[in-house]
Order: structure tokens, then sequence, then C-alpha cells
């Protein structure tokens, strides 16, 4: 006897004859029970065990739909049949395939080729399955295959399409939009290291010159206009034969991912942004700047200024408290980015590396000098603050 149970959210959710379900199913251990918060949900994590299948359905007045499982005997196969071995060839070099163009599946690769055996094809077919995804459809069908060559098979074509899904990057043009200083070229480096691509910027900013993106001519001429030539090297439908003018050849550019930024959208040709998706970026509040200051600022500039902590000649004293970075926030970097507080904190700890030098060269006052930068040493270092108006202090806390 077997028995299989949900809660019913919905009216359809409930199963009451065997048309509901699949006919072919697998036994699976509860691996992993996760409770959210306040008890409002569940998570289960369930390693799948072997193939059933339902014999017989129990009458059942009040309960759960019972039913009588046996299970699915996997029948032997030749080792010695070609097919079986090509397949399970091709299946393993699809797998390394989608690896290196989707670095998502690196994990989920390493974590079950420790656990199960890709020696086995029918192992290898479901392995190969799972990690696709196939609509529910497509994976039921590999499921319901017992056959060793048309399992492999099924999982081969799952792993194509799934393979030339992973090569597709053609779509919208992401423009990050925003103000100096609020991480716009930070999310595009973010995402080339997500992708595990290359990384390059082009900067386009008061660019005059069509032949910059287009390539020179062997006669130069300095006609043209950068925005037309930008509106062919973004276009999906145009990129896939862009022509570069040095080389005279068609190049195809419809595998880059492009992400633009830009501070404003006034200065963007309409076609041109047509082509684009705006996603705009707020600037920092006061409480988020003193938070990414304390978490990332503040390290980076002491290890740029040789004041990393732990070093030898580093002095315990040195910090830069919570009420100066907030008064750094308030009365001298209000824009919206973080860029103007980067440079300050910089000014600070260089400064304070330069204390610490000629402290250490007179040995005999080491102990004496305090090199904690509290608010009333900011003018030392920073000087008088650009900004006195308590009322904008009073908006932003």
């Amino acid at each position: 006897m077997g028995f299989t149970g949900m809660e019913a959210q919905k009216d359809e959710d409930l199963v009451t004859d065997l048309t509901g379900i699949h006919h072919v199913g697998s036994y699976a251990r509860i691996d992993n029970l996760i409770n959210f918060e306040n008890n409002s949900a569940s998570q289960l994590l369930l390693v799948g065990q072997r193939r059933i299948t339902i014999d017989d359905v129990h009458d059942s007045d009040n309960g759960p739909l019972r039913v009588s499982i046996s299970a699915i005997e996997t029948p032997l196969f030749d080792k010695k049949n070609q097919m079986i071995k090509a397949y399970s060839n091709e299946i393993v070099a699809a797998l390394r395939e989608i690896v290196k163009m989707n670095p998502l599946f690196k994990e989920h690769m390493q974590y079950y080729s420790q656990r199960i055996d890709i020696h086995n094809p029918y192992i290898l077919a479901d392995f190969a399955a799972s990690v696709t995804t196939g609509d529910g459809e497509e994976l039921q069908s590999v499921l319901e295959e017992l056959d060793c060559e048309s399992r492999l098979k099924k999982a081969l074509e799952l792993l194509t399409k799934e393979m030339e899904l992973s090569r597709k990057v053609q779509g919208r043009i992401i423009c990050l939009v925003g103000p100096p200083g609020v991480g716009k070229t930070s999310i595009g480096k973010s995402i080339a290291r997500s992708l595990n691509r290359e990384f390059y910027r082009f900067s386009v900013g008061g660019l005059s010159d069509v032949a910059e993106i287009k390539g020179h001519r062997r006669t130069r001429g300095y006609q043209g206009d950068p925005a037309s030539a930008l509106l062919e090297l973004l276009d999906p439908s145009q990129n896939t034969s862009f022509v570069d003018h040095y080389l005279d050849v068609p190049v195809d550019l419809s595998r880059v991912l492009f992400v633009c930024t830009a501070n404003v959208t006034d200065t963007i040709p309409g076609p041109l942004l047509d082509r684009m998706e705006l996603i705009r970026l707020s600037g920092y509040d006061g409480p988020e700047k003193v938070a990414i200051a304390n978490q990332y600022l503040v390290p980076k500039a002491l290890e740029k200024s040789g004041l990393k902590e732990g070093s030898e000649h580093v002095p315990p004293t040195l910090s830069l408290t919570e009420g100066s970075i907030e008064d750094l926030v308030k009365r001298y970097c209000r824009e919206a980015g973080v860029r103007n507080l980067e440079q300050h904190i910089e000014k600070i700890f260089r400064k304070v590396a330069l204390e610490v030098v000629e402290n250490l060269a007179n040995t005999s006052h080491e102990d004496q000098h305090n090199f904690t930068i509290s608010p009333d040493k900011l003018h030392k270092y920073v000087g008088q603050p650009r900004f006195t108006s308590y009322v904008y202090l009073l908006l932003m806390y």
C-alpha cells in the first residue's frame, strides 16, 4: 500500500479519481523539511528512489485516496549496444557544454555528479532530464519511458533544446539610468561576472566620430552620426551582420550582451531609446549611504591607503566613527550617489596614513597618538562643511 497526499489550496486542486494524476510516478524519500516563518508554509526536499505505478484504488469514504502501487523493474540493457554508448557520450558532452554556457548549472552538476552513477545510462538519462527546464509533459515522458535507448534519446532532445536556449542572448537592450555614483557600471560588471563573460567598457560620452564605432576606413573622414551607428550595433535584428569599415567584413554581434548606462535620457535619440529597456536607479538616502560606507567604502579605502586591518604598523585606535560617517553624509556629500563620499573617505585615510608614518618615525610618541576620527576632527582632513542647512538634515533622517 502507498499513500499520496497534498493540501488542496483550491477546489481544482482536489484529486477525486485516477484521471487527475499520472499513472507512472516516483517513490520519493523526504530528505529535508524547511518551515517558513510564522509556520505559513513548508518546503520539502524529496529524493526519488524508484519508479512506481498505480495498480488499484481502494475506496475511502472520509480519508485520503488510497491506492495499491508496485515498483517498476528497470529492464536490463545491452552494454554492447552502440546506440546506447553514442547517446550516453552525447549527453555527457552536452552537459559539459551547458555548464560552460550557463555557470548556474555548475553547482547543480557538481552536487549530483558525486551522488549518482553516471555510467548507468538509465540514471544518466534521468539526471540529464532533471537539469533542463522542460515542461511537465516532456519530463513525464522521460519518466514513463522504460526502454533505455528511447529514454536516452528523449533526454538528449531536452538537453539540445536547453543548449539552444542558453545560446540565445537576443532581446531588449538594458539601459540603466540614474545619477552619477549610484552603481550603474558596478551592476554591469556584476552581470558579466555572474554569467562568466568577459567585461568590456566602451564610453560614448562626448563621442563625435562615427568611426570609433564603425571602424576607420583607409581614407578617414569625420562625418557621421554616432547614434545611428549605435542603432545598428544594438539592434538584435541588424547586429548579426554588423560590418566593420576597416576590416570590411561582417561580424556577428548577436551573442554580445549589451548593457548601456546613462545619467539622463534627454540626450538619447528616440529611435535608439525605443530599442532599450529602461531601468531607473534612484539615489541612496542617508542611512543607506552610512551602511554602504561601513560595509564597503571604509574597508576598501583602508586597503588602498596601506592601512589594512591586521597589518603590523596599523595602530589599533585607527577607526572612522559612525558619527563621522553620518556627518560626511549630512554636511559634505549630499549627492544621490556614493562616489563623492568614497572620495572623501579615501582622502581622510590618505592623510591618516601620512600621520601614521610620521608617528612611526617618532617612536617616543608612538603610543600617545589617537587615530580615531571623530566628527570634531573632520575639518582637519576634508575642510569645512559644504552644507549647513539643518532643514535638509531633518528631511534625511
